[in-house]
């Protein structure tokens, strides 16, 4: 009998679709819509693994990992066979109700005096999904004085341009719903694990869980570069003039962030913004650039056994809200642990590996801008005064 923790189901027209081969189900900070694959390599009779053959193009459906929901009335997107006279293997894919926002175009308009949430609900409406902010996004609702969609635009593209200008992450929830966030801790109630804190670091965030090397952690593969380490981001921008603003208010807009990342020498990097801007847009779009450059410095991928928490909930379920994990791995790190941000998660189920999960970690500080969270000074992480006992 399968172990219900190692089962997955696709719930469609009526019918429990759960004999499958290979699994693969992936949520990723960045990605607008997460998807499931799922392969049957050995028919079998109507019982067994037949019945999956009549999943279709179209068709709504739920999928669960462990009894756990991860896609909720999404579609199913493609449906692949191949088939000889000894094989025979049909692979299917079910996507979250955002997979429609990369091909649409929104509707040529302007948008005057609207926020973000209010202009990506306005244009994600007519594709059956809708947009929520998720974390400390503080500021990213400021009012766009006027804004229009582009010709050859896809809704996720003028969805991105004007979440940069407002330093805003985008993914989706199990919903299918367009999530945009910047950092944060779990809420009160939620389903994150009883936060774990090292005393001698109390400033830091708390972790809602902590990952060991030699316990839990299968295998970690990570990296620590500076390569494309830049210590000052500086965004140019212009304002359209009117009554409230012109002249030099409107022609020479400027702010930068500044982050402690260990490059070579001091360097500068500055670049234009995207839309007419003022000093706070600018400042916003700033700190999303050096959150992008911020994410080149560790990326650290885990893999766990299993889909499930200690607490009985899916790793895939805290993607959102962003949250803080606590890694010790004396291989990896100078002052043998971390807090990190879990910034992906790719849940697995096949012959050779078995099932597992893996999870992607970047620098609290890579999602969130620099000093709004209160991450870590990068300098601590490298060579730090007193490094907690385990």
């Amino acid at each position: 009998m399968p172990n219900p923790d190692e089962v997955a189901e696709v719930h469609a027209n009526g019918f429990v679709y759960d004999r499958w081969d290979w699994i693969e189900v992936e949520a990723r900070i960045g990605n607008v819509a997460r998807h499931i694959r799922l392969r049957v390599m050995e028919i079998g009779d109507i019982s067994h693994g037949f019945k999956n053959v009549r999943l279709k193009v179209g068709d709504t459906a739920t999928v669960k990992l462990a009894g756990r929901s991860v896609i909720t009335d999404g579609t199913v997107t493609v449906r692949q066979v191949a088939y000889s006279a000894t094989t025979h293997q049909i692979e299917i894919v079910v996507s979250t109700k955002t997979w429609r926002i990369n091909n649409a175009s929104p509707k040529l308009q302007q948008f005057t005096k609207a926020s973000l949430s209010q202009i990506a609900n306005a244009v994600l409406g007519p594709l059956g999904t809708s947009f929520y902010l998720s974390g400390n996004t503080g500021g990213a609702d400021k009012p766009f004085e006027r804004i229009s969609t582009a010709l050859g635009e896809t809704v996720k593209q003028f969805i991105e341009r004007m979440a940069r200008m407002r330093d805003i992450h985008l993914t989706d929830d199990p919903q299918g719903r367009l999530v945009g966030l910047r950092g944060g801790t779990a809420p009160e109630g939620s389903l994150a694990a009883t936060p774990v804190a090292f005393p001698a670091f109390p400033s830091l965030p708390r972790a809602i869980a902590t990952l060991v090397e030699g316990d839990n952690i299968k295998e970690l593969h990570g990296v620590m570069s500076s390569l494309e380490a830049v210590n000052t981001i500086g965004t140019v921008g212009q304002n359209f003039g009117n009554d409230e603003h012109g002249g030099s208010q409107a022609s020479d807009v400027y702010a930068e962030v500044t982050n402690n990342l260990p490059a070579t020498a001091p360097a500068i990097f500055q670049f234009a913004a995207e839309e007419p801007a003022d000093k706070v847009d600018v400042q916003m779009r700033a700190s999303h650039e050096n959150a992008a450059v911020t994410a080149t410095f560790i990326q650290v991928y885990i893999t766990v056994q299993g889909w499930l928490m200690d607490n009985g909930t899916l790793w895939i379920e805290h993607v959102v809200p962003v949250q803080p994990f606590r890694i010790f791995s004396p291989m990896m790190f100078p002052n043998d642990w971390a807090s990190l941000y879990l910034r992906g998660v790719s849940h697995r189920q096949n012959n050779q590996e078995g099932t597992i999960t893996v999870l992607e970690f970047t620098l609290l500080n890579a999602i969130a801008p620099f000093g709004q969270i209160g991450g870590p000074d990068i300098n601590d992480l490298l060579n730090p005064p007193n490094p907690p006992q385990t």
